[in-house]
């Protein structure tokens, strides 16, 4: 029971939802609402539950007006399998959600026009979070992909870019379609707050993947992947390259020749302990000699 409390404790509602409840109540749209609002907490429950069922460390699910997030205090270092089930668990809820209203509007229970309303948000909401913008579903997605092929540092900030762009063509397009679409406006706006945050502090978040990599508990079980490196690069420089879901053996080559391999955690080591991160290789692997 306990368990069950503390968990329900990490679910907060933004104050501005209250605002908008308010001007819903006063205009007569509270059953608009209310089918809104039941669309993402399905959503988000989704999220919470896998995430819950992998041991994440969640911090608190916050429910917006128009969304809703689920904060973590992971850091990019869980399995790859894991991320991908906790990220598509929301928009996987909104199926079998249209079912159960669809054997309500049949059995006469949900009125025809509530439930015509409920088939286009639960689209346009399922629609609008699978766009590649970060961070959405379909940003972390994107991530993901790029993490597969890319170093950590280089597919986040890929994802970035994609996201700008893609929100920029979005609000174009809502600029022709919707001009006077208020919510859409508010959302776009957020959502260019939130990118220019995340782009802002990148480092701050590499920073968070690498630390989390050096004092977790995540190199139990996983690939060792051979990175070369020259003996002439820092640490900072090395860490750069290092992927997500794997662990590296660190081969530091000096004029065409593997002169040693290294830990990937001697270079964390340097980073977080001796902090040295602009020492080089060469100075590195003297030291250790």
């Amino acid at each position: 029971m306990n368990k069950i409390l503390s968990l329900l404790m990490k679910w907060r509602i933004h104050p501005l939802f209250w605002l908008v409840a308010a001007i819903a109540i006063a205009t007569g749209r509270f059953y608009e609402l209310a089918i809104v609002f039941l669309i993402i907490i399905v959503h988000e429950m989704g999220h919470f539950l896998v995430a819950t069922h992998f041991k994440w460390r969640i911090k608190k699910v916050q429910l917006l007006p128009f969304g809703g997030v689920l904060v973590v205090e992971e850091s990019g270092n869980r399995p790859w399998q894991e991320e991908w089930w906790v990220t598509v668990a929301g928009p996987l809820q909104q199926i079998w959600l249209a079912f159960v209203m669809w054997g309500l509007a049949i059995v006469g229970i949900l009125p025809d026009s509530l439930f015509a309303f409920f088939v286009q948000a639960n689209i346009m909401i399922a629609f609008f979070n699978l766009l590649p913008i970060y961070p959405l579903d379909g940003g972390k997605l994107i991530l993901l992909l790029c993490n597969v092929a890319q170093p950590f540092l280089e597919g986040y900030k890929r994802t970035l870019l994609l996201s700008f762009v893609t929100l920029s063509l979005f609000a174009l397009f809502t600029l022709f379609v919707a001009p006077t679409h208020l919510n859409g406006w508010v959302v776009i706006l957020y959502l260019y707050f939130i990118l220019s945050y995340q782009y802002k502090h990148r480092h701050y978040t590499f920073q968070r993947f690498l630390m989390d990599r050096y004092y977790g508990q995540h190199d139990i079980g996983r690939k060792i992947v051979p990175l070369k490196v020259d003996i002439e690069e820092t640490v900072l420089q090395v860490s750069q390259r290092f992927s997500r879901g794997v662990k590296h053996a660190v081969i530091v080559i000096e004029d065409g020749v593997e002169v040693v391999t290294l830990d990937e955690n001697e270079i964390l080591h340097s980073m977080f302990t001796e902090k040295r991160p602009k020492v080089t290789l060469r100075e590195l692997v003297y030291f250790y000699e």
